[in-house]
């Protein structure tokens, strides 16, 4: 029993470790320590790491990757002033 935890241990620190090293989000310093508290503390400190240098979900939405939903409250002028025509002027005297 003693065995297999410590194979598991050894299999899962190797992979955090790899992990933290290739990350591009901590400094050199960062990197060690990470590494050394993934070897001491590894189940907890390894799950912290890696929830660390996951990369953020932020995105920059452009006009290519929005969403076809229309805003409910707009300040769209067509939308404001029904394509600029007032109900007294028609369309066809134009």
């Amino acid at each position: 029993m003693i065995i297999f935890f410590i194979i598991i241990h050894l299999l899962y620190t190797i992979h955090v470790s790899v992990k933290i090293y290739k990350s591009a989000y901590l400094t050199p310093a960062q990197k060690r320590l990470n590494i050394l508290l993934t070897i001491l503390i590894p189940f907890v400190w390894g799950n912290l790491a890696l929830s660390m240098i996951k990369p953020s979900k932020v995105e920059v939405v452009t006009k290519r990757n929005r969403s076809g939903k229309k805003a409910k409250f707009s300040d769209n002028w067509e939308q404001l002033t029904g394509n600029g025509l007032s109900d007294n002027h028609s369309s066809d005297s134009f």
